[in-house]
């Protein structure tokens, strides 16, 4: 036989939850929890979830507040995705972010590939293409101006294939069902790195290409602190 205080605990504990359950829907759970489980959903890859986001966004939104993230919906794009908020985010300025996604630097040979995935993407983005492919050869074709930095003679198809399959497990890359080494450049390389961003980095990596490696070398790191703390793995 439980004592007062026992039944006490479990009616409160009862009560809490049936506020949780009630408050949140079914289907505004699962949206919320692949949300903080992979970072984005596309439209194009789970359009019943990308729905449940635009239906209850606000109620998401909340609760992603709570864990100090904010949450960022592109209807026209197909993209939510979360991000970690910053200090301008806060009402009181006092309020200490706890951080649960963090920043990390991506190595030159990482930062090269990203960034000529995204010129790639912006480039068939004006040429009025939606969704985007590339194939290995391409990427690796691409990617020959490095080995001036990497001091290497040909191409390590092994670290590539490597590297590639990373951004395939981010989902900066997506598979196409059947195509071995062709590949969707997922929209949401567009937030990763954004327009000015890029030229930016380009501009460096000429610097890197034509002039003092070592000197140039410390600009480039300080520019592509990039946006990479969350692994985005599209549900």
């Amino acid at each position: 036989m439980q004592s007062n205080e026992a039944q006490k605990f479990d009616h409160n504990e009862n009560q809490q939850t049936s506020q949780i359950e009630e408050s949140i829907p079914e289907s505004a759970r699962h949206a919320l929890v692949t949300l903080l489980k992979h970072g984005v959903i596309l439209a194009t890859q789970k359009k019943i979830l990308f729905e449940n986001v635009r239906v209850h966004q606000v109620l998401i939104t909340t609760r992603l507040n709570e864990l100090y993230l904010k949450l960022v919906l592109d209807e026209r794009a197909g993209i939510a995705y979360i991000e970690q908020q910053t200090q301008e985010d806060q009402y009181d300025e006092d309020d200490e972010i706890v951080q649960l996604i963090s920043p990390r630097m991506l190595s030159l040979y990482d930062s090269y590939l990203l960034l000529i995935l995204r010129k790639f993407y912006q480039e068939r983005q004006v040429l009025g293409e939606d969704t985007v492919m590339i194939d290995f050869e391409r990427i690796e074709l691409a990617m020959r101006p490095f080995l001036k930095l990497s001091q290497s003679q040909s191409i390590d198809q092994r670290k590539l294939r490597g590297v590639v399959q990373q951004f395939q497990t981010r989902k900066l890359l997506i598979n196409i069902r059947g195509e071995e080494n062709r590949f969707e450049i997922s929209p949401i390389i567009r937030y990763v790195v954004d327009v000015t961003t890029l030229e930016n980095l380009l501009i460096q990596y000429q610097k890197l290409l034509s002039g003092d490696v070592s000197q140039q070398q410390s600009d480039l790191d300080n520019s592509a602190d990039l946006d990479q703390g969350n692994e985005y793995d599209v549900e």
